[in-house]
């Protein structure tokens, strides 16, 4: 994800990203998915979830509104990390 632009303010940080078209939710809408785009699509989410989780990461907010989907390429980003929280061992 492209970062365009950080903004702050009082007790306030905005980080402004690419523009990316849907999420999943309206994609699924749109749409009856193949399993070609299925594949793909979870294959995507369950490389992003392994990145987060590598780097000790968990999201806490996995919904089809936080996965955002470029239609033209199927490229997802996870997004909306607002309830992500770190994790070190030992984990209480």
């Amino acid at each position: 994800m492209c970062l365009k632009e950080v903004s702050s303010g009082e007790n306030k940080l905005q980080l402004i990203f690419e523009y990316i078209e849907c999420d999943l939710k309206k994609y699924m809408e749109g749409s009856c998915l193949s399993e070609d785009k299925v594949q793909t699509i979870i294959y995507q989410l369950l490389l992003a979830l392994d990145y987060c989780h590598s780097n000790r990461v968990i999201h806490r907010d996995l919904k089809p509104q936080n996965i955002l989907i470029n239609k033209s390429d199927l490229k997802i980003k996870l997004a909306d990390f607002g309830l992500a929280r770190t994790y070190y061992y030992p984990i209480r």
